[in-house]
């Protein structure tokens, strides 16, 4: 099951500020958010926070995207599909199927 990540950064932030009322003080919180962020101090935080924000936008369009090549492979193209499937994953290799028999079929029409 996709788990959106959005709904993940919320429940890190509720564990963070749980573990925070546990161990007291706000420098554990700076030490948890810089060690989640994967950044060296709390003067990073700001830019990796951003950095986060772009990227937790971007995923609606890419999710939109992965979608709609996901309808045009496995459903507009399910008749050309080399075995059944309804997963996403199988998308890229038969992609790459498609391109080899176009390529065949483009060698074969520019030989005759």
């Amino acid at each position: 099951m996709y788990v959106c990540p959005m709904h993940c950064f919320k429940h890190s932030k509720f564990h963070l500020v749980q573990i925070t009322d546990r161990c007291g003080g706000k420098n554990h919180l700076l030490e948890q958010l810089c060690y989640k962020l994967q950044v060296g101090s709390a003067t990073q935080l700001a830019g990796a926070v951003e950095s986060l924000l772009m990227v937790n936008t971007a995923v609606p369009s890419l999710e939109d995207f992965v979608e709609q090549v996901c309808d045009v492979v496995l459903v507009a193209g399910r008749e050309f599909l080399p075995r059944p499937t309804e997963s996403p994953c199988e998308v890229p290799r038969i992609l790459e199927g498609w391109l080899d028999v176009l390529s065949a079929v483009t060698r074969s029409q520019s030989i005759s």
